[in-house]
Formats: C-alpha cells, structure tokens, sequence
C-alpha cells in the first residue's frame, strides 16, 4: 500500500464521514426523509392506552405491536408527520379505529381506549319485576313486582342476592283501616308510581297515584313494614329527600296568602301561595316562610346546592338563602335580568354545584351565566341531563342527539375549552336511558339497540351496539349493565374490564 493509496483513502473517509455524519445527527435527532413531499422533516409519534391486555395495534392495517398483561400501552415514535389509521384489535371484541394526526415534535395520544366485548354474558338475575329502582349507592334497588295480593316492592341486595318483600298492596289494606290517618281514603286503591331514594340510601319515598291524586309513604328498604304517611290535604310537587340531611324532606305546597294578588298571577288555586314545606325527621311539617317578608310569592321551583336553598320565584329570579329554622334569610339573587314565567309551564332547578346552574322550563334547558348573571338558552330541548363523574362535563339527550358541554378546560388530549359544546351522536330514532359509564363514555339506548359511544370526537366518536333486548330499559351500575326486558332483570359481565 503506497503512500499516496492512503492519503486517498483517508480522504475518502473524510469526506463519506462528512456527508454520513449530517445524516446521522439528524436521524439520531429525529429527521427523517419524507419522499412523498421531498423535504427533510421531524418526526412525531402516538402514545396509546388500551384497557384489553392482548390486543393488536394496526397502523394504516399494518399490525405494529400487542400489548400483554404486563404493558397495556404502546409509545410508537419516529413517524412521518401524516394522519395514520389506528385500529385496535382482539378476537371477540368490537374493533377501535380512529384516524388521529401525527405532527412534528409532538406525540398524539388516546389514553382511554375501551374494547367492549362483542357479545357480553347476560344472567337472568330476576324474574316478574315490573320496575326497577337502584339505590344511589348501587348496592341494593327496588323491585315492584305483581303477585296474588296485587303489587309488591321488595328490596333486593346485589351482593348477597337476597330479596325480600318491604311494601305490597295488602300493606297498604291494612294500613288504610287506622282511622286515625287523614289520607287513609286517599290511599286506599292507589297504585304505586314511582321510588324516590335518600342520598345515603337508607330511606325511600314511595310515590302513589290514585286518579291523579299523589300521595307519599316514607320508609325504609327492609321488611320492617313501618311506613309514615305524608298527611297532606293539598297538592304536592317537586318532592325530594334534603341532599344536606336525609333525615328531612322537602316539598312545594300550598299556604294561605295574606293577599290573593300575588297567587293570582300565576296558576294556582285562588288565594294560597306555593311555598317550600320541610318534614322533619319526627314527621313534623313546616311551610318555610321569608326572614324578609317582601319576598313572598310564589315558589316554582327549588333545589338544594352545597347547602344553600335555591328557588325560583314568580317574579322570575333565582334566589339563594340559608335555612334557619322554619326561615329562609336571602343570601343572594343569582340573575340581574328575571325570565318571563309562563303559567302553565314547570320548572326544574338542575345544579350538583354553585358553579354551575340550570333551569328547565318544560323541555327547554337555560344555563346561569355566572360571570353575567343571565340566564341563556342552552337547549330547546332536554330530555336527560347527566353530570359525569368527575364534574368537568354534562351530557344532554335532546331527544335525536346527544351534546357534551364544558365546564372547565380539558388538558389532556383530545383537548377542549371551558363551555365548548361539542355533537357526539345523532339518530333518526328516539334515544333514552343516557347513563355515564366513566368520564369517557356514555351508553343508552335507540329502540331495542343498547349502545356506547365514546366521547373523543376525533375523526368521529366509535360507537358500539353493546346488546338487543325487546323492550328494554337499562341501568349502569358498579361496572355492569342490568337490563330490565319483558320484566325479567338480566345482568351483564363486567363490561369494563
């Protein structure tokens, strides 16, 4: 080997370490060569979470990678800045797809991929129920129930199984024959309409109708067959345990005026006002009057919020008061600019905080503007309004469509705006029974067709048909779907594995 042999082969080696070196660094950096435009750019990549160990991740229908019981998620990096087609898939199970962008230097993610079983295991947990009333801690519910004697409500506990019968029509025989109770008449023959539960799930009102007139039973969800009747001789609405102590329960009724022009206003029987009774936990009954007496009228509506008493007035105000005693001391009016009260309308306050604040006229849904202080048309048309768990969103079944709404940011991809309102479903065909199964997805269901919907709207939402069921309604609770069809109560696997 000569002397200038080497020198040309150092050279050589210089010069391709000069030209390789660049590219190097750049790939080491995270360049790469994007041949379809031409031109040198940076990579991204995608970070997905998938709820299944043993699916298949497909990119653009390539498979890519499987997770195990180990790793349920999956960082793929050095790709191209492009939109790619990532499915998600695993025998058995309803495929997830969704076409996400990839940009440079950033790394897109789905972080609450749900793979639902194709056809999940129902059990027939109970036969003749005609309705069902779950308790808000989802460990027991309610059964009404037709036998021999008539109608019956049992009690049924989810952990050991066991029912047992805690209110029937021949009770309610018996109890119509003390002639001590005033509303014995009004009772005898009513039938039962509804179960309304205490927010501890220790008490329940039992709802019962007779030729339009309601009457109420407290009691409690055992076969203690003690019953305190509600002894009332006006009309009762808007009925409902004290979230604050559901030792107490709170009502709308009717008290006499000290003058008939304020009642006259609005369509209630001449010469009484609507005002807000409480029944103490001894069963005595108190109509709540005004430390300020220029605040009486009629109350349309309450609602009791982090312990503040709301109520909408005729006057067409939100107020917010405290309680003390049989007094209500105004805190508050809530809205500058009052709403035009329609007569024959009802109203509804919907609120689980201060922050954020609904008024339902009929079907129609109105939002307090909390920054404003108006009240602003949100929805012509809400049929079921539900709060997600975590308080960040609301759902709205307008009847045809389902709507999220925004309290607050959402930082976490994809992201969302404080009060952005976004379409997650549509349907030619009514939809009922909206529930949230976590803070990510919905289920409810279109004729016979039970469905879930995610709620990242990328691309569009993946919507899974869950189960068929003639006639159904359903229910989520603790994880599992109850199904009540042709009154038979069927039970799901644990749908979120």
């Amino acid at each position: 080997m000569t002397h200038r042999f080497k020198k040309n082969l150092f050279l050589l080696i210089c010069a391709l370490f000069i030209m390789v070196a660049p590219i190097v660094v750049l790939y080491a950096s995270g360049y790469r060569f994007d041949f379809k435009n031409m031109r040198m750019v940076q990579t991204g990549g995608l970070f997905l979470k998938i709820s299944l160990s043993g699916a298949t991740i497909y990119l653009d229908d390539n498979p890519y990678k499987k997770t195990n019981f180990l790793f349920d998620t999956a960082l793929i990096s050095g790709l191209l800045p492009k939109n790619y087609r990532v499915s998600i898939r695993k025998e058995g199970y309803h495929s997830w797809e969704k076409i996400l962008p990839v940009e440079e230097e950033m790394v897109t993610e789905a972080k609450n991929i749900i793979l639902f079983p194709k056809n999940p295991l129902f059990n027939l947990a109970l036969e003749n129920v005609n309705a069902f009333f779950p308790a808000p801690d989802e460990k027991k519910a309610i059964l009404e129930s037709l036998i021999d004697k008539g109608w019956s409500f049992s009690s049924f506990d989810f952990q050991n199984q066991r029912r047992e019968e805690i209110l029937s029509e021949y009770d309610l025989q018996i109890l119509t024959t003390d002639k001590s109770l005033v509303s014995a008449e009004k009772i005898s023959g009513a039938k039962p309409t509804n179960i309304i539960w205490s927010g501890d799930s220790k008490k329940i009102l039992v709802e019962l109708d007779k030729k339009g007139d309601k009457q109420y039973l407290i009691t409690e969800p055992s076969n203690n067959k003690e019953f305190l009747a509600i002894e009332w001789d006006k009309k009762i609405e808007n009925i409902s345990f004290n979230p604050s102590n559901p030792e107490e329960i709170l009502f709308i009724s009717y008290v006499s005026a000290a003058t008939s022009t304020k009642a006259q206003k609005t369509a209630r029987p001449s010469g009484l006002l609507s005002a807000i009774f409480i029944i103490k936990g001894n069963g005595q009954e108190t109509a709540l009057g005004f430390s300020d007496a220029s605040l009486e009228q009629n109350v349309l509506a309450y609602a009791v919020v982090e312990d503040y008493l709301l109520w909408l007035g005729e006057s067409g105000f939100i107020y917010k008061g405290s309680v003390n005693g049989d007094k209500i001391s105004l805190v508050e009016i809530l809205n500058v600019r009052p709403i035009a009260i329609k007569t024959s309308a009802n109203y509804q306050i919907i609120a689980k905080n201060l922050s954020n604040i609904f008024l339902k006229e009929d079907e129609g849904l109105s939002r307090l503007n909390p920054a404003e202080r108006i009240l602003e048309k949100f929805f012509d048309s809400a049929k079921e309004i539900k709060f997600a768990k975590d308080m960040k969103k609301i759902a709205v079944n307008t009847g045809r469509q389902i709507w999220l709404y925004y309290f607050e940011e959402e930082k976490e991809q994809p992201q969302k705006t404080k009060g952005e309102k976004i379409l997650i479903y549509s349907s030619p065909q009514e939809i009922v029974n909206l529930h949230w199964l976590n803070n990510y997805y919905l289920i409810f269901r279109v004729s016979e067709s039970v469905k879930v919907t995610e709620i990242d709207n990328r691309f569009k939402p993946n919507l899974t048909e869950l189960a068929i069921f003639p006639s159904p309604d359903i229910f989520w609770l603790s994880n599992k779907l109850f199904v009540l069809s042709n009154n038979n109560l069927f039970s799901s696997e644990n749908i979120l594995k």
